[in-house]
């Protein structure tokens, strides 16, 4: 499966909910440039049923910054099977610098990997977070 892309270059001035709501998981990306926090809805994920994921990016180590507009892709992995989503994720960005990423599935109980892949200027970075769906 291909993930959906998502461009754009500029920031965006904001007071981002996502720093201070409980409900946001934090991830730092794999060379630690950003900072990814992201939730599920409905949460916690269900299994084989449609769940969407809002989420906002900041550059790692800058808490005084807008959310950063970034070329964005989502997938959901199975690592242990060696394969993934049976769906196209749907990334929409938010007038606010924040994502929706709609159109997620995972059909079946197991390890999952949600991928974050970060492009700017055309390089691209991930963060990744561990699901385990009974």
């Amino acid at each position: 499966m291909l993930p959906m892309l998502v461009s754009c270059a500029a920031t965006n001035k904001v007071e981002s909910e996502a720093t201070n709501d409980a409900r946001f998981n934090t991830l730092i990306s794999n060379d630690r440039t950003y900072r990814v926090q992201w939730h599920s809805l409905p949460d916690p994920i269900p299994l084989n049923e449609p769940f969407a994921l809002e989420l906002v990016i900041f550059e790692n180590g800058n808490d005084d910054q807008d959310p950063l507009r970034v070329e964005l892709a989502i997938d959901g992995r199975m690592p242990e099977h060696r394969h993934g989503m049976n769906v196209f994720p749907e990334v929409v960005r938010g007038a606010s610098g924040s994502y929706r990423v709609s159109n997620m599935l995972f059909h079946m109980p197991g390890y999952w990997q949600l991928h974050f892949d970060i492009t700017v200027d055309g390089v691209t970075e991930r963060a990744q977070a561990d699901v385990d769906l009974e």
